[in-house]
């Protein structure tokens, strides 16, 4: 939008993928004339998102964050995304959680400038979680439940079963979709959380993952020969485990890997598993929880009861994820900062696990420093890092992610590009 003067607002695409980084600018100012470029962004609870920084044009007359370091603002220095991750919830409280996000309509960023003391122009630019023909079908078979995304033509497509962090039910359908929209069949598996299944993440039959890949694999338009697991978190502990048990797993990504099997999540579950396998418990680790900080006014790191836990396990324990048994190629993804849990520590055990089990199949480790615990389906590309901790409705404390904001932006989008390469590389046809 051109303001009478001559000073324009540019952004681009106006229209693109949530996953492609979007460009702005304003032209037509003068050399060292000062503007500020502010961000708005709703999530689906209606809360407003807001960042604001301030620029100095170049020589060109052009102020543009990929250029120029923000002077002032929510973040400053040069960042081609401060604008994006540094949004902030407005007004700011102390329940406020992450931005909310479970829904795969397009999000609707608000870019405007400001600068001569006036108003200088606006601009909306829609971004996409689902390409333009995904297909969405909903399943519902007994305790088979969740939502497969389909990429438009015939395929068949290489398939991946997502499975949800903690949060439970279907929360991580923008995740799905988004992956979906790059070539794969997805299927976000819900494991509790969601009618008719359990309400907590305790004693979940791993049958139902073994139900999922199947039922996927025999999908008219799904590969059944190329499918992979990722999860997120909680999920990612069962990801690993079902690439250790089925042979149809033929690759597997994990963001925050877990070496062991944890405890069920919830009051009162520490003393019963997370899993089940034909009607029995599979073997777990409790969490310290003695070794929990007292409580306090600020946000809640529960890493050190995870940590702590870990410390004089045997690596013979039957709760250790025998990954070694996989089929095929292994992505462990895990923050240098995460305050929930030590997932570069258990990603490092998984490691040595396949080092000294000679694992004929590519693996990799990639630990983000300074990133806390909010990358894969917790936090696409392009989306608000800013805040970092959420109240626990249960527990009625805060529980911090850790990491600093602008770490855990640059991990979301790097370890997004990472996976895409991954299934690309692994799934090929």
């Amino acid at each position: 939008m051109k303001a009478p003067d001559g000073p324009v607002l540019r952004v681009f695409p106006e229209e693109g993928p949530l996953d492609e980084p979007l460009g702005v600018r304003v032209e037509g100012l003068s050399p060292g004339e000062r503007v500020s470029l502010r961000c708005r962004l709703r999530d689906e609870t209606g809360k407003e998102w807001i960042s604001q920084g301030e620029f100095e044009a170049g020589p060109g007359g052009t102020a543009d964050p990929a250029q120029c370091p923000s002077l002032s603002g929510t973040y400053t220095g040069l960042d081609p995304e401060g604008l994006f991750w540094s949004m902030a919830p407005e007004p700011a409280g102390p329940r406020q959680g992450k931005f909310s996000l479970h829904d795969v309509s397009p999000v609707v960023v608000e870019l405007e400038a400001l600068g001569r003391g006036r108003f200088l122009g606006r601009v909306p630019a829609a971004r996409r979680i689902a390409s333009p023909g995904l297909l969405r079908e909903d399943v519902r078979e007994g305790d088979l439940v969740g939502t497969l995304f389909l990429p438009p033509g015939g395929g068949p497509w290489p398939g991946v079963v997502d499975i949800v962090h903690s949060g439970g039910g279907l929360r991580h359908e923008p995740f799905a979709a988004l992956l979906a929209s790059r070539g794969f069949a997805v299927l976000a598996l819900a494991t509790f959380g969601f009618p008719p299944l359990s309400r907590g993440l305790v004693e979940i039959p791993v049958e139902r993952l073994e139900k999922a890949l199947a039922w996927l694999g025999a999908h008219p338009r799904v590969d059944g020969g190329r499918i992979a697991l990722t999860g997120t978190s909680k999920g990612a502990e069962l990801a690993l485990l079902g690439a250790s048990m089925f042979g149809s797993v033929k690759a597997v990504a994990a963001f925050m890997p877990s070496s062991v099997l944890w405890s069920g999540i919830g009051r009162g579950y520490q003393d019963r598993p997370s899993w089940t396998w034909r009607g029995l418990p599979l073997p777990f680790v409790s969490p310290r929880y003695d070794r929990l900080a007292p409580r306090s006014a600020g946000p809640l790191s529960l890493e050190p009861m995870y940590r702590e836990a870990l410390r004089d396990l045997d690596a013979g324990h039957p709760a250790r994820i025998p990954l070694e048994r996989a089929r095929g190629p292994v992505l462990l993804l895990s923050p240098g900062d995460d305050a929930v849990m030590p997932a570069a520590l258990m990603g490092a055990q998984l490691e040595e696990r396949l080092v000294k089990a000679g694992f004929p199949h590519p693996f990799r480790h990639v630990v983000y420093p300074g990133a806390g615990h909010m990358i894969g389906s917790d936090l696409l590309p392009g989306l608000p890092s800013s805040v970092r901790h959420t109240f626990h409705p249960l527990a009625r404390f805060r529980i911090a992610y850790g990491g600093t904001a602008s770490a855990t932006a640059a991990a979301s989008r790097r370890s997004w590009e990472e996976l895409l390469r991954f299934l690309g590389e692994s799934l090929r046809g």
